[in-house]
């Protein structure tokens, strides 16, 4: 069960990874957790976050948004980025990130996933096969639900390094 917790790759945040280098190894599809991940929780989408989905864009990758939020916080973040999305993915369970795949023709080892919680991105993403990035949360002003797993998500982190 570990094993299934450690991210494929890590990155200090969602606009310092090397999306070239992906796409160079195949990579088609980029899936995003939002909150945490792309912007602080519950902020819109910022002109960082704007240019970076466009610059994807531009580099012919597939871009969806996949979050255990609710409809009203998804769809108007994903509508101001133009990009696809899930919303009540029911993350960890792999169905959202598979039916993502499925509308880009996609296989598992084509598309990414980049989120900031190991319970529910990094397990999500390992259980549905797809390339899964950690990185560092944007911000420490979270759900209490969230504040309550990060000491545990710390020590895991410690075991799978230590693996």
């Amino acid at each position: 069960m570990l094993e299934q917790l450690r991210p494929c790759m890590t990155a200090k945040n969602a606009y310092d990874i090397d999306y070239k280098m992906l796409r160079r190894n195949n990579v088609r599809l980029v899936m995003f957790d939002i909150d945490n991940t792309l912007v602080p929780h519950g902020c819109t989408a910022d002109q960082k976050c704007r240019d970076l989905i466009k610059r994807l864009k531009d580099m012919g990758f597939h871009v969806i948004l996949i979050s255990n939020a609710k409809k009203s916080r998804v769809e108007p973040f994903a509508r101001s980025i133009k990009a696809k999305y899930t919303y009540k993915a029911r993350k960890p369970k792999p169905k959202a990130y598979r039916a993502a795949m499925r509308s880009c023709r996609t296989r598992p080892k084509q598309a990414i996933y980049i989120g900031d919680q190991i319970f529910t991105d990094m397990l999500g993403a390992n259980r549905a096969g797809v390339i899964s990035c950690l990185v560092d949360p944007i911000s420490p002003n979270e759900g209490f639900e969230i504040r309550i797993k990060r000491p545990l998500e710390r020590l895991v982190m410690k075991l799978l390094k230590t693996k």
